[in-house]
């Protein structure tokens, strides 16, 4: 038996999100990555560079998921206040890290100026984490990763929190594309959901696609119920419905 399954809350940070001058990558990006895990990602937001609204944010998602993820807001510039935001957050100073600096010192190639040392702040209490394959160390206070809001540094902080948070549990989906109506497959859905009690199905209509009208997908951290729900569903439409069917994760 695998660990309890943990979940998570994602909070994005920046007004260039919300203005629509910026696209978020980051949080599909971040959620892709916890379900490989088996960490399922409750809930995310979009918040403006507002110390007030990201202090107020962090705490709730702190107190209500068991890992965090903070996007955006650990520069140098004046709105990258997200440091200063989570440390009035939790009664807490900032104060400047030693290992930041000294790699900041490295990509510089100089002292760095006071400015540019504000990348070097964090939480009091904070736990600054280095390793060779994410660039500048990774900072993590109580449960929550703070990560830059560019979308490649993020990236690779990702893949070694991947490997701090793996749970031992993954979790198993299969998509099938079908060229049927929602409305002539959604009795069978329910019916599924009634027999197999552990399944998940989503059903996502496509408008203006040739090939398919609704991708179903089947997910579950039990690959049977997977399997059994996936080839039910199958077996119920003709079989020049059923357009092609993709599989995400370990078929043992």
């Amino acid at each position: 038996m695998g660990k309890e399954n943990k979940n998570a809350g994602i909070i994005i940070i920046g007004d260039e999100i919300l203005s629509g001058m910026v696209r978020d990558t980051n949080s599909h990006y971040i959620i892709e990555q916890l379900r490989d895990i088996g960490i399922e990602t409750e809930r995310v937001i979009i918040i403006r560079d507002r110390i007030d609204e990201i202090s107020q944010s962090v705490c709730e998602f702190s107190r209500s998921y068991d890992v965090v993820f903070t996007s955006g807001g650990i520069g140098p510039t004046h709105d990258d206040v997200t440091i200063d935001a989570i440390s009035k957050g939790f009664g807490v100073s900032t104060k400047i890290d030693n290992i930041l600096l000294e790699h900041l010192k490295r990509i510089i190639g100089k002292e760095p100026t006071d400015v540019q040392k504000r990348m070097a702040l964090i939480p009091d209490g904070a736990e600054v984490i280095a390793h060779n394959d994410i660039g500048l160390p990774l900072i993590k206070f109580k449960n929550i990763f703070i990560l830059p809001g560019i979308p490649q540094c993020l990236q690779r902080k990702m893949i070694y929190i991947k490997k701090i948070l793996e749970t031992g549990q993954r979790m198993y989906i299969k998509q099938v594309y079908v060229n049927e109506y929602e409305s002539a497959i959604a009795l069978t859905l329910s019916d599924i959901t009634e027999r197999i009690r552990g399944i998940k199905i989503g059903s996502y209509p496509v408008l203006g696609n040739n090939d398919y009208k609704v991708m179903v997908t089947f997910s579950s951290y039990n690959i049977e119920d997977v399997n059994t729900s996936a080839e039910y569903f199958i077996r119920s439409l003709n079989a020049e419905k059923v357009v092609k069917i993709e599989y995400w994760g370990k078929n043992d």
